[in-house]
């Protein structure tokens, strides 16, 4: 029987490797559980594009080559963007007709693509007479982000003009999540101590997994600790607000944590 680095490292062939072997080390699967989850991403690909295996994963690094978007979805919902490539079936087309199922890549967008643990956005794409139902949004070779669905009406192609929209109420479902997971960390680390840190997180719009590092399971009494800390902050129902500062600013001046990889 392979180890688990073989078997990850003939993975790292498969359609969607890189993210496969970033989750496994995020997450510290068991090693059979990284096995299943190696096969069931393989399963997965194999059944949504007929060239599955290292094609798909090239195209994606060969459309991303010297391509980029601009990501417009902390400002927008809905905004319009020039086709720049098309995916069907794991390979690059001009055109899609009605009834397939595309990639889209937009030089705009508003769609959050999959990252961090929170899930891709799902909403439309359309034009006069064309209408693409967007399931999943993702950035599976650096930052371009492909837009995953099918086309439900018209024809798409390449150099089109199409008007972007995301699931609004998708969306605010998901982003109380996320922010949830955040004052989840912040009232563990009130409980427990500032030893607990965040080491895997899932985002979507109907729940929310927090991992987090602890040295012995939690007892009653701390998990009803967490859920009275956390309800106290959200009871209130405090107005959101934004602010963006330079990273060393942020760190340094005004003691804010950074998580990256969550």
């Amino acid at each position: 029987m392979l180890g688990l680095k073989e078997r990850l490292d003939r993975a790292l062939l498969s359609m969607d490797a890189h993210n496969v072997l970033h989750q496994l080390v995020r997450a510290h699967l068991a090693e059979e559980q990284a096995h299943e989850e190696v096969k069931r991403r393989q399963a997965a690909g194999a059944g949504k594009f007929s060239g599955a295996g290292q094609g798909v994963a090239d195209v994606y690094f060969q459309v991303s080559e010297g391509r980029s978007n601009d990501f417009l979805g902390y400002e927008h919902v809905e905004a319009d963007g020039s086709v720049t490539a098309l995916l069907v079936d794991g390979a690059s087309v001009d055109q899609a007709a009605e009834g397939a199922e595309v990639e889209v890549v937009l030089d705009r967008t508003p769609f959050y693509a999959e990252s961090g643990g929170q899930v891709g956005d799902e909403g439309t794409l359309e034009a006069e007479g064309l209408r693409i139902r967007i399931t999943d949004t993702i950035k599976p070779a650096g930052g371009l982000h492909f837009h995953r669905g099918t086309v439900e009406s018209g024809a798409v192609k390449v150099g089109q003009t199409l008007t972007a929209r995301v699931d609004v109420s998708r969306r605010d479902a998901i982003r109380r999540n996320h922010s949830a997971t955040h004052l989840l960390h912040h009232a563990l680390r009130e409980v427990l101590g500032t030893t607990v840190m965040q080491k895997g997180s899932l985002v979507d719009d109907k729940r929310l997994r927090f991992d987090f590092s602890h040295s012995k399971p939690l007892s009653d009494e701390e998990k009803r600790k967490v859920a009275v800390f956390g309800s106290a902050r959200t009871a209130p129902d405090h107005p959101d607000y934004r602010q963006a500062h330079a990273f060393a600013e942020a760190m340094t001046e005004r003691g804010w944590m950074s998580i990256t990889g969550a």
